[in-house]
């Protein structure tokens, strides 16, 4: 490969994606990608240049962090709710 890109690839987690350098690509279009070892392929649902490729993983780590800090609100306000009834 002469110019360096980024893959994504459906993941069970949010935000539903992982990704990756990509080392290799098939003819399948499979690809493999820096940090998940040799041997791991993986189908892309998309592929960038390198750059935007990690800025739209920092976009999406950030938005996962987001996502975690409201739920952790949301936890803490209905725990505070069930202590309340359980005063009472």
């Amino acid at each position: 490969m002469d110019k360096k890109l980024y893959a994504f690839w459906k993941h069970d987690t949010f935000p539903f994606l992982l990704g990756g350098e990509i080392t290799e690509m098939r003819s399948d279009g499979m690809v493999e990608t820096v940090g998940y070892g040799k041997g791991s392929w993986f189908p892309p649902v998309k592929i960038l240049p390198l750059e935007d490729g990690r800025l739209m993983a920092m976009r999406l780590r950030q938005l996962k962090e987001q996502r975690e800090q409201e739920l952790s609100s949301i936890y803490a306000k209905y725990l505070d709710k069930r202590n309340e009834i359980i005063t009472l």
